[in-house]
């Protein structure tokens, strides 16, 4: 009889509040971001350090992971040191290069702030200053204004690309506020951009 897989393992981000790009430090608070299944049998510390990699300052190529596009979707900053990643009830930060336990839970403090999206949005903040964060964060790491992002990465659309005929795609959208849209939803497809608001819509009844 094969043996069985181990469980997958829950691997969430947060944002440093108190400090952003230097050390975390005792009573600094943090607001969670982001949750993903990762494969269980896994160190934790490799999972940091994947966590790092991916949404960190080098993760920004649309495509490259389709975490990155819905991380970023979201109107996230890149991870920098300070900031802290959980897998399961277990703490890390990313200290001089190296990983180190937190012998204490950071104190989650779902702050929202341009760069920092909370996973769950706290009662003092509606869904639509959280849109407006996103796209606060994005018109100043890009320097033009942002288009909203209305739909859900993997959602499928109707586009009109290089003016052709409306079709169905599979949407993600990336940092900078373009929308992509790719042929084939089941593979890695052709991708194209959209960056006129009119030539995506949502499908009918969608």
């Amino acid at each position: 009889m094969p043996a069985e897989s181990p469980a997958a393992v829950w691997v969430r981000i947060y944002h440093n509040n108190s400090a952003i790009g230097s050390a975390f430090l005792a009573g600094h608070t943090v607001t969670e971001v982001f949750a993903y299944a990762a494969p269980g049998g896994v160190h934790d510390f490799a999972l940091a350090e994947e966590a790092f990699d991916v949404f960190g300052d080098d993760a920004s190529e649309p495509g490259s992971d389709p975490r990155v596009l819905e991380y970023r979707s979201c109107g996230n900053r890149p991870m920098v040191p300070g900031d802290v990643v959980s897998v399961e009830d277990r703490f890390y930060l990313n200290h001089m290069l190296e990983w180190r336990a937190l012998v204490e839970a950071p104190v989650i403090e779902q702050a929202a702030v341009p760069g920092t999206v909370p996973l769950r949005i706290p009662p003092t903040r509606s869904q639509d200053d959280i849109v407006a964060l996103r796209a606060d964060y994005a018109a100043a790491t890009t320097g033009s204004p942002s288009s909203i992002r209305r739909f859900k990465p993997g959602q499928i659309v109707e586009a009109r690309v290089d003016g052709g005929d409306w079709k169905q795609y599979s949407y993600s959208s990336d940092a900078a506020g373009i929308h992509w849209v790719r042929d084939d939803p089941l593979k890695w497809g052709q991708e194209y951009p959209i960056e006129n608001e009119a030539d995506i819509r949502a499908c009918p009844g969608g």
